[in-house]
């Protein structure tokens, strides 16, 4: 869900200043280790999604302080800023997210997400709209009996791209199945461009 949160947002992509995917997993284990201790050992987190959900976007929209706080993820901890410094002595810089590399700790796996405070606004926003339509489809349940989606709100749009790429991979990979033959492996000399299958546009 997170990561379709940031990819419709156009936030997804480290280059252009999103969150990657490490990162995204690197919160979400923060999250569970914060839950964790707040509810025991015990807490099953598979039996309160919605609380992860709404506690993942309240954490990092309102409560988590990006500019003076960082997560070293082995051993986990909330840490200062002021107490890492990267390979060549410097310290994260001060409106960037710092996720201390689990497998070389003065590596910063999510210093290149330029938009961090951007991306936690939106998360602060999804928290608000989130509670706004649970207290709509509580008032609407109880007015008229109607079930209403509490996600449509902030995942909602349109899909019909999606599936219909879908579908298409699906036709390809079913046409191949059948014939017994192999997807086609690209190459420098035949295929030209970046030596990955074709060129990209």
């Amino acid at each position: 869900l997170i990561k379709q949160f940031l990819v419709m947002r156009d936030f997804s992509e480290v280059f252009s200043g999103g969150l990657g995917g490490y990162s995204v997993i690197c919160l979400t284990i923060t999250i569970l280790r914060v839950l964790e201790d707040r509810n025991g050992v015990d807490w099953d987190p598979m039996q309160s999604l919605d609380t992860v959900l709404m506690t993942f976007f309240v954490y990092y929209g309102r409560d988590f302080d990006v500019h003076n706080h960082g997560i070293q993820m082995e051993p986990w901890n909330i840490v200062t800023k002021k107490s890492w410094r990267n390979a060549k002595g410097q310290p994260s810089k001060h409106d960037r997210l710092l996720i201390i590399d689990p497998n070389n700790y003065n590596n910063d796996i999510s210093g290149g997400s330029s938009s961090v405070m951007k991306i936690f606004e939106r998360f602060a926003n999804a928290f608000r709209e989130l509670n706004i339509c649970m207290s709509d489809a509580e008032d609407s349940h109880k007015d008229s009996g109607d079930v209403i989606s509490i996600l449509e709100r902030v995942w909602g749009g349109n899909y019909a791209l999606f599936e219909a790429q879908r579908s298409r991979l699906r036709a390809v990979w079913q046409q191949n199945m059948a014939s017994g033959s192999n997807f086609p492996r690209g190459n420098n000399k035949n295929q030209g461009g970046n030596g990955h299958g074709g060129n990209y546009q």
